[in-house]
């Protein structure tokens, strides 16, 4: 296995300069149609764009909670028209509502069109694979061989170069913390990989990147991390695949996070990925928020 010692440069982002970028919704200049959609507002909420029915315009799904009645929380569908109309909501009944979590689309079982994995919590954790028909319509394929998690996340990949999408879901289910790694047999049937060394971890995102530049995908594993009955501390683990979907761990000096995003692009086309990272941290018992950029060499 060829690795490559990563040197990483942080860069704290503080509040006075974080505060200088201000986004501000903007439509789009002539001659593009002028057209804007009122989506419901949501908080504890989810969402991915993706075309699901094939006709080359960026459709949305969108998970959380209106309110605090529980008739409230939904999971919708919206399909874009690319015209004037924008986006159009579909049935709620297609999707179970849920909160937080995360919605991530992919191409399962290989017959061109983008499944999607909905994970979040109503009362109970859920974790719930549709199958889309290739006209965005969604079945309920799978929502018992996956594990459920509450403050969880979860990612695609195809981690051992088969040519399907395997997956990883990371977070909590009845006061344990999960990492729970699966392959895909290429028709969506997922089998969980065992003893792969993945560190536990909840309240925290999972992201699988190629870091090292070696064509295969690693992962980022972030979140929360009991150690013993009174010491809980932050991570932002980082592990290397060896091309067959064996995972190890790295010395990536990045700062532990829970309860935030991270993303990895070149920010200074050098052809590699780098990182950011946001969220809170635990340090010697302290708790802070922090947004950092890390530069791979």
């Amino acid at each position: 296995m060829r690795t490559r010692t990563i040197t990483i440069i942080a860069i704290l982002i503080t509040h006075v300069a974080f505060a200088q970028f201000v986004y501000k919704p903007m439509p789009a200049p002539p001659p593009a149609p002028q057209f804007t959609h009122d989506f419901p507002k949501v908080s504890s909420s989810a969402l991915a764009f993706a075309d699901v029915n094939g006709d080359g315009y960026p459709d949305v799904i969108i998970s959380g909670g209106i309110g605090e009645d529980i008739n409230n929380e939904r999971t919708a569908l919206y399909l874009n028209d690319g015209q004037a109309n924008g986006y159009t909501q579909q049935p709620d009944s297609m999707f179970f509502p849920v909160l937080g979590g995360s919605v991530d689309f992919a191409d399962i079982d290989g017959d061109s069109d983008l499944d999607v994995l909905i994970v979040g919590t109503l009362n109970n954790p859920y974790t719930i694979l549709y199958k889309n028909d290739g006209a965005g319509i969604f079945t309920k394929f799978d929502d018992k061989t996956l594990q459920k998690v509450s403050g969880g996340d979860a990612d695609f990949a195809d981690i051992d170069n088969d040519g399907d999408m395997d997956l990883i879901i990371t977070g909590n289910y009845n006061s344990q913390k999960y990492t729970v790694l699966y392959t895909n047999d290429g028709a969506g049937n997922y089998t969980e990989v065992n003893n792969t060394g993945l560190t536990q971890a909840g309240q925290g995102v999972v992201k699988f990147a190629d870091v090292d530049g070696d064509n295969d995908e690693d992962v980022l594993i972030t979140g929360l991390v009991k150690i013993n009955s009174n010491t809980t501390i932050a991570v932002s683990d980082l592990f290397l695949n060896d091309g067959a979907g064996q995972f190890s761990l790295t010395n990536s000096s990045i700062a532990g996070m829970y309860n935030g995003t991270v993303n990895f692009a070149d920010f200074d086309n050098d052809n590699d990925l780098d990182l950011i990272i946001t969220g809170d941290s635990v340090y010697n018992g302290n708790n802070g928020q922090f947004a950092q950029i890390y530069f791979n060499d």
